[in-house]
């Protein structure tokens, strides 16, 4: 199950050069969506932050993957597998979409197939990985509905990750 990962309306792939302004524009410079996941960003830390994801991707496969629209190819948001800040070899499951995809069911959709990829063996075209998390600010209800519709349990509220308190879920191999 090697990148782009198909779904009925979605495509993921891995991050371009040419990706960086659709996701600035649409993603990392909106309060809005940016509200729960943290601050808005400068055009040169969302620069950084994007090599970086660039870089994991070509060294690991993981990254917060590019969302496009199968039909249109229009950049949706980004969603994936990332390293988890301060909880060591933990891996995290991340998405954002551009307000205009939210409430449609493509944040559970594309983070399903994140998900499967995953947990999808190495020999598969798959991660391999074992146990995925993901955090949450508890008032995020819609990614807390996100994250229940996957079948993540809710493990414990957390103030270890990102400096304050969050919902820690998790699933084993197989989602």
């Amino acid at each position: 199950m090697p990148l782009p990962l198909l779904t009925p309306r979605l495509r993921l792939r891995g991050p371009r050069p040419d990706d960086f302004e659709a996701l600035f524009e649409g993603i990392w410079s909106c309060p809005d969506v940016m509200h729960f996941v943290g601050e808005v960003r400068t055009r040169s830390l969302a620069a950084e932050r994007f090599a970086w994801s660039r870089d994991l991707f070509a060294r690991t496969g993981m990254a917060l993957w590019t969302v496009e629209a199968r039909t249109s190819g229009e950049i949706l948001g980004d969603c994936g597998v990332i390293p988890l800040e301060g909880r060591g070899p933990e891996i995290e499951l991340g998405y954002r979409l551009r307000r205009s995809a939210w409430g449609r069911g493509l944040a559970t959709e594309a983070a399903r197939a994140a998900l499967e990829h995953a947990h999808a063996p190495r020999e598969a075209g798959g991660l391999g990985l074992q146990r995925v998390v993901a955090v949450v600010d508890p008032d995020n209800e819609g990614s807390r509905r996100v994250l229940d519709k996957l079948d993540l349990r809710l493990v414990e509220l957390t103030d270890r990750v990102y400096g304050s308190v969050h919902a820690l879920y998790e699933t084993c191999g197989g989602g």
